[in-house]
């Protein structure tokens, strides 16, 4: 309900789910909205955030691990 505006830095990664996107926040917290990952990928800063398969953006800075078979997040 309403309008919550979240900083970029906030977001730990995004996951979608079909119309839906799940935003996770670095305070343990879920946002649920009724738009596609490409609709919250646009306004993203691109070198902040990287898209590592089809369903998933990872703001970079907090990833701790990327290879091709293992993605590990810091804590």
């Amino acid at each position: 309900e309403g309008v919550r505006l979240v900083r970029a830095t906030e977001i730990e990664f995004c996951r979608a789910e079909g119309n839906y996107c799940h935003i996770q926040l670095d305070t343990a917290e879920s946002i649920l909205l009724a738009k596609t990952l490409k609709w919250v990928e646009a306004p993203l800063p691109h070198r902040e955030f990287i898209r590592v398969q089809a369903s998933y953006i990872i703001a970079t800075d907090k990833v701790e691990n990327l290879t091709r078979e293992q993605l590990t997040m810091r804590q």
